[in-house]
């Protein structure tokens, strides 16, 4: 799924003439907080996991052209979301950043190493761990949308 996200960016990117220096990038992330007591999302049965390799994280890039809306894109290290939870993260995201909802694309990296955060298999999302990456969404777009600078955007590989 960071593929699809990567290759969207790209195009945004491509579309943008380089010749144009109004183009504005920023970046920003925000780190999930979780513990071995919650149930990791994605396994056939409920399962916990023992210590923790690496940060789970939502990471943002917000894109803006003057004359046009900008654009958030987030990427977070969670199995997967429904519209429920996503729908009202992109209102608030809109309300207190003007960047329309329309214009917000999150994309979840479907680990097995995260909380849960949708009912599967038969058992329930985190309601917590939920809340709190609705949350960590918006901050790592704010955090991004304070990083807008003025300049080129280059993509490494």
């Amino acid at each position: 799924m960071r593929v699809s996200v990567i290759v969207v960016a790209m195009l945004i990117c491509l579309s943008i003439r380089a010749a144009e220096p109004t183009l504005r990038v920023g970046a920003g992330d925000a780190e999930f907080e979780c513990d071995d007591s919650m149930v990791i999302g994605g396994g056939i049965l409920p399962g916990k996991a023992v210590g923790q390799e690496g940060k789970l994280r939502a990471v943002a890039v917000v894109i803006e052209k003057p004359g046009s809306p900008p654009v958030a894109i987030v990427a977070c290290d969670v199995l997967m979301m429904n519209r429920d939870l996503l729908d009202p993260v992109a209102e608030e995201i809109e309300k207190t950043l003007g960047i329309p909802a329309s214009h917000v694309l999150i994309n979840c990296t479907h680990t097995h190493h995260a909380p849960s955060t949708c009912t599967v298999h038969g058992y329930p999302r985190d309601e917590l761990f939920c809340r709190q990456v609705q949350k960590k969404i918006v901050e790592a777009v704010k955090r991004a949308h304070l990083q807008l600078k003025d300049g080129g955007a280059t993509m490494h590989f």
